[in-house]
Formats: C-alpha cells, structure tokens, sequence
C-alpha cells in the first residue's frame, strides 16, 4: 500500500484533493467517509472539490478518520531544498495550487499519514 508522505497544503483545493487520494488508498466510498464522520455525502463531495464552506472541526475528524494529521508552520525559505524526492503526488498537487499571493506566502499546512487505529463497534 502507498503511504503519503508529508506535503505542503496551501489552498482548500489541495487539502480536498489529499483527503480524495487518502480515501482512494483506503478503498473507501465517500459514503463510507460521511458514514465515519455522521455527514451526508454531499458534504464530502464538497470537501473533495475544495469548499472553503467546511467546518474546521468536520474537516480534522475527516483527517483523523482517515489516518492523517496536520502540521502548521512556517515555510522554509528555500523551497528547492527537498528532504526526499518528488513523487507523482507532489506533482499532482503542485499543479492543483494555484500561484501564492501575499496573504498565503510564507504559511504551510503539511499533511502527514499515521497509523490507522481500528475502533471496534
């Protein structure tokens, strides 16, 4: 299984488009996901695509549900420099987020994957 490493999330566009890969590496239905978090589908329909509308909390259960977790800092200011080698992913997001403007330049969400603990029901 692909594991997702660390990315740089700067629009909400992006941040739908990790939570889609991370379903789909799963296997989930997005009815599974809005099962998980007690939402209709249509709300994570909206958050795949990118809503700014998504309720913060929703959003971090979503996250949490699907083994991920936030990290909020500031970019680096050499943004060449690469700890690990680019990966498809971080070609389809770089291509997804739009160009920084002056109130996103600086600022960085890194999405990281942990280990998915199973809740028994």
């Amino acid at each position: 299984m692909f594991h997702m490493k660390n990315i740089a999330i700067r629009t909400t566009r992006a941040l739908g488009a990790a939570i889609k890969a991370r379903r789909l590496e799963l296997g989930w239905l997005q009815a599974k996901l809005a099962d998980e978090l007690g939402v209709q589908r249509q709300w994570v329909i909206r958050l795949e695509a990118g809503s700014e509308g998504a309720e913060v909390g929703t959003v971090l259960r979503a996250l949490s549900a699907l083994g991920l977790s936030i990290e909020v800092g500031n970019e680096a200011k050499d943004t060449n420099a690469r700890s690990a080698p680019a990966s498809n992913l971080d070609e389809v997001f770089a291509r997804l987020a739009p160009r920084q403007t002056p109130a996103t330049a600086g600022s960085v969400l890194q999405i990281a994957t942990k280990k998915r603990v199973r809740r028994s029901r």
